[in-house]
């Protein structure tokens, strides 16, 4: 049962710090007086979308760690992951360097047809598929520097703002 413990606890955090960085991208989009709107919750759960900011649709992603990033195709329900969205744009809050990346997904989307073997082997950076606790998804570990190249801007967020 601890097991169980520790992963509803992952799954609280890991949407509570995304929940946190869509608030944080929609502040300073304010402050930055771009035109921005909430999806609809049917926008947000069938594709993808967390924001329109002027013609442009974005997905919001948290990332704790700076080194690496999940390229989600297949979600834990077995659905179409956010690479397959309809967002123009994957923006990534990486939180240790208080910095949002502007991702096109389809260049993304691209980027992760490179990889063509599956694995459930956590040491490959290869596409991976898991499926134990009931999840259903396929998923693409990359280090985030492979794909510095793909980054089309950045607003990093001062720390004075941060806090």
């Amino acid at each position: 049962m601890d097991w169980y413990n520790r992963k509803t606890k992952n799954i609280q955090r890991m949407k509570s710090q995304g929940k946190e960085a869509e608030n944080l991208f929609f502040e300073v989009m304010t402050m930055l007086k771009r035109p921005i709107k909430k999806s609809t919750l049917n926008d947000d759960k069938y594709n993808h979308i967390d924001f329109f900011v002027g013609s442009s649709t974005i997905d919001v992603k948290h990332r704790q760690d700076i080194n690496y990033v999940w390229l989600e195709y297949r979600n834990n329900h077995g659905g179409r992951g956010w690479l397959r969205g309809k967002a123009d744009w994957i923006v990534m809050y990486f939180e240790q360097e208080n910095k949002f990346c502007f991702y096109s997904r389809k260049e993304l989307l691209n980027y992760s047809k490179g990889y063509k073997k599956v694995t459930n082997e956590k040491k490959h950076y290869f596409w991976r598929t898991r499926t134990q606790f009931g999840r259903n998804d396929l998923v693409l570990l990359v280090r985030k520097k492979d794909i510095d190249f793909l980054e089309h801007h950045s607003i990093t967020i001062t720390k004075n703002y941060a806090q």
